[in-house]
């Protein structure tokens, strides 16, 4: 086991508690882990997923497999808040950005929030490295920049118990009257354009409740509001993961997830069963048509050929009459011109 930690004395105060200014970096079995005050970033080896379908092959049904995804890095980066120093946070970016194409990011929430600086760097990151790779988890609650960053996720995934809020950003700054008024507009500018394309136009808030939002209101939603808003793509009760829809349509049942599951997989089941009787009757529906269809090829092949033999016997006639013909036109007598004028 590799055990590495910067000896410098630098200390940064982002918290209540004074920390080392480096992360510590392990490298055990294969697993890296890179740790700073409030985050966790676990790289691990991942085998390629495979996925089986079924195809045919001369008339015969065989069942083929698929390489979905090559062999891989997987980073899961555990995010408590947004407010490393900056030589913590660069090396985990850093760390990040060496991922390769197939890599996958998955982001496990549980934060108040923190810098929305810090969130928009790995938000960058995310699209840049990671683009339709990123999963994130709201393992408890996601609030204000931690809300935010969970709603970014190409697949995001709820718990039954999981909370989220968003709320308008807090900031300060000193110095020149002229100075703090062009930084708070701009900075309110620059906000409400990221908050509107990532978060209004997706349909998590509307344009009210921005406005709303804005002037100090603060939206709390949750499992249930995730994912009637879609915010949260998917919810997973008691180790199953349900979609948005399911997870809907199980909440309004008056069962255990277990019970459900079964009532389900059994509707499942019946739905394939009907849907297989109803493509073997399609299937047998087209063959039969198929076969008429070949019946009246076959008939029209037999005509063309009795109307070919027909043409044929008539032209044969038709020659033996013409030498039939020349033959007479031989034997015939004829006169010659002479003999007709001395007559």
């Amino acid at each position: 086991m590799i055990i590495t930690k910067a000896r410098s004395t630098a200390k940064s105060v982002l918290s209540k508690h004074k920390h080392d200014d480096e992360p510590i970096i392990i490298e055990q079995d294969g697993i890296k882990v890179i740790e700073g005050e409030f985050h966790t970033l676990f790289v691990s080896k991942e085998d390629r997923k495979l996925e089986e379908f079924q195809t045919e092959h001369n008339g015969e049904v065989l069942t083929a497999v698929k390489e979905m995804l090559p062999e891989h890095d997987k980073y899961t980066l555990y995010i408590e808040s947004f407010g490393h120093s900056k030589n913590q946070l660069h090396k985990i970016m850093n760390e990040l950005r060496q991922a390769k194409e197939y890599d996958v990011l998955e982001l496990r929430i549980d934060s108040p929030g923190g810098y929305v600086s810090e969130g928009i760097s790995l938000y960058n990151t995310m699209r840049e490295v990671f683009s339709g790779r990123t999963t994130t988890f709201l393992d408890s609650t996601g609030y204000s920049m931690g809300a935010v960053i969970f709603s970014l996720g190409d697949e995001r995934i709820a718990y039954e118990e999981s909370s989220l809020m968003y709320h308008n950003y807090s900031t300060g700054y000193y110095g020149k009257g002229d100075e703090i008024k062009s930084y708070i507009d701009f900075e309110d500018r620059h906000f409400t354009q990221f908050f509107t394309d990532k978060i209004v136009k997706k349909g998590f808030l509307t344009a009210e409740e921005y406005r709303e939002m804005s002037i100090g209101k603060d939206f709390w939603f949750d499992a249930v509001e995730l994912a009637q808003r879609g915010i949260a793509t998917h919810v997973v009760v008691d180790g199953y993961k349900l979609d948005a829809e399911a997870f809907l349509e199980y909440k309004k049942q008056d069962m255990s997830i277990s019970e459900w599951a079964i009532v389900k997989v059994t509707e499942m089941a019946e739905e394939m069963k009907k849907k297989a009787t109803e493509d073997q009757k399609k299937a047998d529906a087209d063959a039969k048509r198929m076969a008429k269809i070949m019946d009246k090829a076959q008939e029209l092949i037999e005509i063309e050929e009795e109307e070919a033999e027909k043409k044929k016997a008539e032209k044969k006639a038709d020659k033996k009459a013409e030498k039939k013909a020349d033959k007479k036109a031989e034997k015939k007598p004829t006169i010659s011109k002479d003999k007709q004028t001395d007559e």
